[in-house]
Parts: structure tokens; sequence; C-alpha cells
């Protein structure tokens, strides 16, 4: 068996175990009367100023300390960490419900019923299911000890989850699919992209798209709206060529922007005069939220309306293009995966399944109600120190 201290600082408290020692130092005590027939026959002695500083009742003091400390050892809140404990941690389930967009009313059924059959449960939703799966894994990993589990509810079309996107989940988190199939009738869809144009420049091109049963109609045409220029690649002056290079080749692979048409990011490398070096303030729109989250390795904020993203790195390294198609694609990408009428296969979802494992050693354990046997030591001994000071009658 071993103990885990969820507040170990708390055993600071143990140099209160000074103030019953002062205490017995400092106590009075009584002298003692004695009566004699005369005072003629006592030599004439010196007086002088004597005070003992000793302890005289070790007994009590021992029982003071001992109250003291278990006070303390109750607020540093003890976890008695026994095999049998740790079986049970291992047979309750931590489930974080992942709820594939757009919901119904049959996923949030489902999603009910996980969280009851649960130790503890949390729900995730978000415009992807890989955003939805990190925030799941975040909150997995602030779990006390159990094993952990999270279960994908929705209609899960082709393109909306790969294999790729489960490899960051560690392994001994469990993965459970629970797909629910949606017919919707197909809607036309307009959306703006950015491809090659004439003379090599990145046009913007509006794109209708309008599917049916048999087949997916796509039309485009030059647009307005958003502008290449809405989007700035920046880097040290002499690095500006490159910078420049690595937006056009982003850029001509096609982003989709869907029917937003007022955002602006400018991604800032390493030398970049203006914005690199003013301060960055939080971001107050919700879609630079998003987009931020969705790019945890690098660091931005808002400046004059615009999301800054700033990637500690030169534009002369070879993931300059990755992180720009990154950035790029979590603040303007639109998902195509509603027009996708594919679902991703049984035997798919039965490959990236998995049962989860033991609770994993690193939890930290919640508070299990140990506490509760220091503080009914510190109760008793009070008691003990209570009857022993009115027996022996000692201050």
């Amino acid at each position: 068996m071993t103990v885990h201290w969820l507040q170990p600082l708390a055993w600071w408290g143990l140099g209160l175990l000074a103030v019953p020692i002062v205490i017995h130092l400092l106590a009075r005590h009584r002298s003692r009367r004695m009566r004699f027939p005369s005072l003629k026959f006592l030599p004439v002695a010196q007086m002088a100023a004597l005070r003992r500083r000793v302890i005289t009742d070790w007994p009590l003091l021992v029982v003071r300390l001992l109250v003291l400390t278990a006070a303390v050892a109750a607020l540093a809140s003890p976890v008695f960490v026994s095999d049998a404990r740790r079986d049970a941690w291992d047979r309750r389930v931590a489930r974080a419900i992942v709820i594939a967009s757009p919901e119904s009313d049959e996923m949030r059924s489902i999603a009910a019923e996980e969280a009851r059959a649960s130790y503890a449960s949390a729900e995730f939703s978000a415009p992807t299911i890989p955003d939805a799966l990190r925030d799941a894994q975040r909150w997995l990993g602030e779990q006390a000890p159990a094993a952990r589990e999270v279960a994908v509810v929705g209609d899960l079309r082709e393109g909306a989850l790969s294999e790729h996107d489960l490899v960051f989940v560690p392994s001994h988190v469990g993965l459970r699919f629970l797909p629910v199939v949606q017919v919707d009738e197909p809607q036309a869809v307009e959306w703006r992209t950015v491809a090659d144009g004439p003379e090599g420049t990145p046009t913007t091109y509006a794109v209708s798209v309008a599917p049916d049963a048999t087949r997916t109609l796509v039309r485009y045409e030059i647009g307005s709206g958003i502008v290449p220029g809405r989007i700035r690649v920046e880097a040290a002056p002499a690095d500006q060529p490159y910078a420049d290079a690595v937006l056009r080749a982003v850029l001509r692979e096609g982003l989709v922007f869907g029917s937003t048409t007022d955002r602006a990011v400018t991604i800032a490398f390493e030398g970049a005069p203006v914005p690199a070096e003013e301060p960055l303030s939080a971001a107050s729109e919700a879609w630079m939220r998003t987009a931020l989250e969705r790019i945890p390795d690098v660091r931005g904020g808002m400046l004059d309306g615009v999301l800054v993203v700033r990637p500690n790195v030169s534009v002369r390294e070879a993931r300059a293009p990755q992180i720009v198609s990154d950035v790029l694609r979590a603040a303007f990408d639109q998902s195509r995966v509603d027009l996708e009428p594919r679902r991703v296969s049984a035997a798919t979802l039965a490959r990236w399944s998995r049962p989860y494992g033991p609770s994993p050693p690193g939890a930290l354990p919640a508070d299990e109600g140990d506490r509760r046997w220091f503080w009914g030591a510190a109760v008793l001994l009070l008691a003990v120190e209570h009857l022993m000071r009115r027996r022996r009658r000692v201050t």
C-alpha cells in the first residue's frame, strides 16, 4: 500500500508543533507553602530571581503534539492506494462523448445513455470531429484514476475522420464508434475558394455545388468578397520573396472559404517587422479562438481585428508551407463532409475501435475520504488531552 498526499504543502503546518512546547515552557507552576514554627533557625540567604524552564509533563505534551500532527495530516488529504482500490479504479470508466455535428435527438439520447453508464462523463462538440477529439483528450487527462474511453456518436461520413486523427489518442484510452445515419435531402451550397488564376496569380472564385441523387455539379465563376490580400505572410525583408512564394503555393492548392468574407489573417515568421514587434491582445472573435485551438503549436492573438499568428521559425524552413496551410485552414476552411454521401464502413470503424485499458499510473487520485480517519484521531486525542488536564490540573 502506498499513500498519496493531495495537498502536500499542508505539511508546512507542522511548524505549529512549537506552540504546545512554548506553552509548556511558559506555564506557571504554583509554589508549595510549608509552615515553620520559627524562622530564627533558618540561615539567611541571598534572594535570587529564578524561573525554571523545563517541561514537567511529557505525556500531556506528547498528546498535544499528536493532535496537531493528526490535523495537519488530515489537511494534507491522504489517499491510501491499495491493490483493492486500484482494481476498483480500473473497473470504473471516465467517458468522453464526442457528438458529431449536426446533432440530432437520437444522438443526444445515445449520449445520455453513455453518460449514465460512466463514472464521469462529458460531452464535446466542435465544427469537426478531430477538434472535438482534442478537447476530449484534454478533459480525460485531468480526470481521477479510472479507465478512459472516447465514444464518438454521429453520422460518420467519409472524410469526417481519418486514422491519422486518432494517432494522438493514447493507447490506454478506449475508442468506440456509435454511428447514427441521418438521411438529408441534398442541398446546393455556395463557397468561395482560391485557386490558380490568370498569369499564375491566385484568384478568388465563387463555387456552386449542387448534388443530386446521381451526380454533383460544381461550377466556378470569378467571384468577389475574400481576396488574397486579406491573407498576409510576412518575414524578414530579405526573406519576403520566400514568404510570398509560400503563400502562393498554399493558395494554389485550393482553399475553401465558405460564405465568410470578413476574416483577416497575418502570419508573421521570424524577422517580420510589423506586426511581429507589437503586443497582441486575446482573441475576442469565436472563429479566432477556434482557429488558435486547432493550431496549438504556434502562438497568436488579435491585432486591430486581424488574427496574427507568430510561428517561431524561419520562413525558409521546410515546414513553413505546412504551417501556413494549417493556419489558413484552421481560420477559413469550410467542411465539405456534409456533401459526402458515403459513410465510414463498419469494417473500418471496427479496425479503429479498441477496448480501454487500466487506469493510467500517472493519474492524480481524487479525494477518497481517507482524511476522515485523521480527523477522527485528532478528535479522540483532544478528548484524551481534556481528561489529562482535568485530572492533573495542568495549564
